[in-house]
Order: C-alpha cells, then structure tokens, then sequence
C-alpha cells in the first residue's frame, strides 16, 4: 500500500524484483488516482479501505498476504490487520507509522483532550 501523495508507481521497481518470487498486487488508494474518492460504497474511511481490501482478495482468490506498506499506506495497513488477521500471513512496514492504528489515534485524542479541551 503506497504512501501519500503517491500511487501504485511508487512500488514498480520493487515489484519488478519480486515478479519472479511472488505474486505481486498493487492497490492503488482511490482517490489518490486522479479521480473522486467517494465512488459507489467507498467514502474514504479506514473501514471502507478494509472492505476493497478484501473485495479485492475475494475476486482474485488470495486467501493470505503479506501487506507491504509505505508511510500513509501503514494506517490503512495496520487497521485492516486489526480487522482481519486471518488473512495476513505477514507484514513489511517501510517509514510507516508504528503505532497501532486504534491505540495510536486514542492516544493522541486523549492527549489533545487532556492538554486542550473538547468543543465538538
């Protein structure tokens, strides 16, 4: 899962090295393809990136992956691991964030709470 800005081209020279090793499948966010993200059921939420995920998955018969992941690319990452573990054999974390996505975003809503106040 590629980083933002970026699409699928980013990862081109390394699949082009793994074409032989594995079957590579690039994702590219929708959205970040020139196009509006908000298209039939996808409105751009972690959840709904999780649910083309598996759409995907389902459609070419993949049971298991190793999800690769670059920057912005680990939060959608992260989550769908979150959600489903089942179906991730592996992950490769490349200058992604680390954090967990749910305990990363409570962590930093609380700290803002605590330092700032809340006005919804």
């Amino acid at each position: 899962m590629h980083g933002a800005p970026g699409d699928h081209v980013e990862w081109a020279g390394l699949e082009t090295e793994m074409e032989d090793t594995c079957r590579w499948v690039n994702l590219t966010t929708p959205g970040f393809d020139g196009e509006d993200e908000r298209r039939g059921n996808y409105n751009g939420s972690s959840a709904d990136f999780a649910q083309l995920i598996l759409r995907l998955l389902k459609y070419l018969k993949v049971t298991k992956v190793i999800l690769c992941a670059h920057s912005l690319g680990s939060i959608y990452s992260s989550y769908f691991i979150s959600r489903h573990p089942e179906v991730v054999e592996g992950y490769i974390n490349i200058t992604g964030i680390v954090n967990l996505w749910y305990t990363g975003l409570m962590t930093f809503f609380q700290t803002v709470v605590t330092e700032y106040g809340y006005n919804s």
